[in-house]
């Protein structure tokens, strides 16, 4: 295939009236072929190139819906880029990406119409308003796959927001390369969508499936009716971040204490119905508790590792199965190496550097190698992290600490819901936001002593640099970024 309208053809030709998204309008549930997907994307990009845009940049912000994906990929198709935006971005933030990006327009919703407001010279549809007519079949969708297709902007977690240039080529190969280490079978494969479209997490994954392989879609309207839409979709397959997962099990939960007599296998398929099995977890550390009592109703609890600077995973665990410790299997797109220490990923989906900005790139790419920014170590194939390279505390003597580790090992604690560790006047400390919901019938300070007894013991096995020495406790969650990682400099200080 030399581009991504090929994939879109090729699938639309294979399963033509076949189910390709379904979402809701007014509560029902409306479906959409393959092939009416492939004639809108085509109605969207023949506008575009009749009228004359070609290597130009647009910007779409959007909640998810059946037109995100179908305008994005029609910016793509026509040899446009796609710049995607997060519909919580403000619209002096808004109006710096429109200058530095130099947009031509701007696709939204009535949704977010607030946030684009109106600037001159910049061509601006709402798509909610917007029917483009279908594309002359004298049109040719000819980009090339080499060439840049979207800008996605990181969420800034470690300072000013970048933004990561991805071509047709990463995104197909990590596409291609995920879904094919899975061993999913498409023809029974729903991936019920709940994360945001503009995160990479989502777009290389959910929405490229369905065009290099033909996994339908579904979109979930809101995460608070994620448990019913799961069962009404059909579907058999989610990606998620933890706290959504959390949502998910207290659900579950809920339903095996008032049927206790159930096994929870039974469980599962009574509020998730029976077709559903799979969760696929990132985004954010993973406590193994969560992975457990997931687990414990019958379904496989999987979790990966990537960043959006290689179009979203270098590793996986889907199809390889887990093994303790570890982020997953080396994907085959991508060879992995541990460089110093740090793991650097080489590979068609690596990006292809960050928009205007050739200091950023230098600092992550050389050679072709992404510098990840993370610690750790390759064993059989499989990943696994020890921390981060610039999270490292080092002691007064010397000795390097990954507060990863240590709050590794504090996740462990059932008391414990979220947590920080940095240093602070030679100390290690740690900053906890205990799981109250978990623990309702413990009084705070009975809280407290939990804690103090778990981290003394825990001390008691490591070797004395990695002690924790000082703790504090919020009532309030941890500050996040938009793809709900701790904001850790907000805590360092």
């Amino acid at each position: 295939m030399s581009n991504i309208y090929e994939y879109i053809c090729k699938v639309a030709e294979e399963k033509k009236e076949q189910t390709a998204m379904s979402f809701k309008v007014n509560n029902i549930i409306k479906n959409i072929s393959f092939s009416k997907m492939k004639q809108d994307i085509e109605a969207v990009a023949g506008m575009l190139k009749k009228s004359g845009y070609r290597r130009k940049k647009f910007i779409f912000i959007s909640e998810n819906s059946y037109k995100w994906v179908v305008y994005s990929m029609g910016i793509i198709v026509s040899d446009n880029i796609l710049v995607a935006l997060d519909t919580r971005i403000n619209h002096d933030e808004y109006e710096k990406i429109v200058k530095n990006v130099e947009a031509q327009g701007v696709f939204y919703s009535t949704l977010t119409k607030n946030t684009v407001g109106d600037i001159s010279g910049l061509l601006q549809i709402n798509i909610d308003e917007y029917e483009p007519v279908n594309a002359d079949d004298s049109i040719i969708f000819d980009s090339d796959i080499n060439d840049m297709a979207m800008i996605m902007f990181t969420s800034g977690s470690t300072g000013k927001s970048k933004g990561v240039c991805l071509s047709q080529k990463n995104l197909i190969s990590d596409a291609c390369c995920t879904a094919e280490h899975a061993l999913i079978n498409p023809d029974e494969c729903c991936n019920i969508i709940c994360l945001p479209m503009f995160h990479i997490f989502c777009f290389a994954i959910d929405v490229m499936w369905l065009f290099v392989k033909g996994c339908a879609i579904a979109i979930n309207s809101s995460i608070i009716r994620i448990k019913d839409e799961i069962k009404e979709f059909n579907a058999s397959r989610v990606c998620m971040v933890p706290m959504m997962a959390e949502i998910l099990l207290n659900e579950l939960n809920t339903f095996y204490n008032n049927h206790s007599e159930l096994t929870k296998s039974r469980v599962r398929q009574m509020v998730l119905g029976e077709k559903f099995h799979r969760i696929i977890l990132g985004g954010a550390f993973v406590e193994q508790t969560l992975r457990d009592n997931l687990a414990s109703y019958d379904m496989e609890v999987i979790c990966g590792y990537g960043m959006t600077e290689a179009t979203a995973a270098i590793s996986s665990e889907e199809g390889s199965g887990a093994r303790k410790g570890s982020i997953g299997e080396i994907l085959n797109c991508n060879e992995v190496r541990i460089i110093d220490g740090e793991i650097c990923a080489r590979g068609d989906n690596i990006m292809m550097g960050y928009y205007k900005d050739e200091e950023a790139t230098k600092e992550i790419l050389s050679d072709g190698w992404l510098r990840t920014g993370d610690l750790g170590y390759i064993k059989d194939n499989y990943l696994y992290i020890t921390g981060k390279k610039k999270n490292l505390i080092i002691t007064g003597n010397g000795e390097n600490v990954s507060p990863e580790e240590l709050e590794g090992y504090l996740y462990e604690s059932p008391v414990v819901k979220e947590v920080v560790c940095y240093q602070k006047n030679n100390q290690i400390r740690a900053l906890i936001y205990p799981d109250y919901q978990g623990n309702k019938k413990l009084k705070k300070d009975e809280i407290k002593e939990k804690l103090e007894g778990f981290i003394q013991n825990m001390n008691r096995k490591m070797p004395m640099h990695k002690h924790i020495q000082a703790f504090d406790i919020t009532d309030k969650e941890l500050e996040k970024t938009s793809n709900m990682k701790i904001k850790r400099e907000k805590y360092y200080y």
